[in-house]
C-alpha cells in the first residue's frame, strides 16, 4: 500500500497492557487487517506501566476502520479488570489521538477522530468521551481524574457523560478517549 505523505494521517492508540506480546501482536495485525493502514513503527509496550503505543498512518476516509478494527482486537483480548501496571487509564483502549502534521490536514483529522468515535460506541458498545479541540479544551487528564472508578461516580452523578456511546460503563473494557491534535 502506497501512502501519500502529502494527505495521511497518523493515530496513536494507547491499549492498557503491555507484558501479553501475543496478544498485543494480533492488535497489531488487527491495526492493519483492513491494508488501509499501516503501522510506521514496532509497538512500544511497558509492562511496569501496563501499556502499549502503536503508531500508525492511512489516508483520510480509511484511518477510522482500522482504528476500529484493532479496538476490537484489544477489547476481545484484555480485560480492565485484571490491569497491571502504574500508567493512569480509563479504558482497554485508553486514548485514541488522530494527529494532524500540519493546519491543512486539521479539518481532516477532526472529521476523522468523529467517526471513530461514533464507531467506537455504535459498533463496540464503548462509552466515548472526547478531549482537547474537539471537547473545548477538556483534557484527557481531567477525564482520568480518580480513574474508571472516578469517572463512573461522576457520570452517575450527572457531572459528565459519554459524547459518544453508552451511559453504563462496562468494567472489562472501560471507556476510550478521542481527540485530533
Amino acid at each position: 500500500m502506497e501512502l501519500d505523505p502529502a494527505t495521511l494521517l497518523t493515530a496513536v492508540p494507547n491499549v492498557s497492557d503491555g507484558a501479553d506480546h501475543a496478544a498485543l501482536a494480533a492488535v497489531a495485525a488487527a491495526f492493519g487487517q483492513s491494508g488501509s493502514a499501516r503501522l510506521l513503527v514496532q509497538p512500544h509496550s511497558d509492562p511496569d506501566h501496563g501499556r502499549t503505543v502503536f503508531t500508525l498512518a492511512a489516508e483520510p476516509g480509511q484511518l477510522a476502520d482500522a482504528l476500529l478494527d484493532g479496538a476490537r482486537a484489544a477489547l476481545a483480548r484484555f480485560d480492565l479488570r485484571t490491569h497491571a501496571g502504574s500508567h493512569p487509564n480509563v479504558g482497554v483502549v485508553d486514548v485514541l489521538p488522530v494527529v494532524f502534521l500540519d493546519e491543512g490536514r486539521r479539518a481532516a483529522a477532526l472529521s476523522e477522530a468523529l467517526v471513530t468515535a461514533e464507531l467506537l460506541a455504535s459498533e463496540l458498545e464503548l462509552p466515548v468521551f472526547l478531549y482537547g479541540a474537539l471537547a473545548d479544551g477538556r483534557t484527557r487528564a481531567e477525564l482520568r481524574r480518580g480513574g474508571l472508578t472516578e469517572l463512573a461516580a461522576r457520570i452517575a452523578r450527572g457531572e459528565l457523560a459519554p459524547d459518544f456511546g453508552p451511559t453504563e460503563l462496562n468494567p472489562a473494557k472501560g471507556v476510550t478517549l478521542v481527540a485530533a491534535r
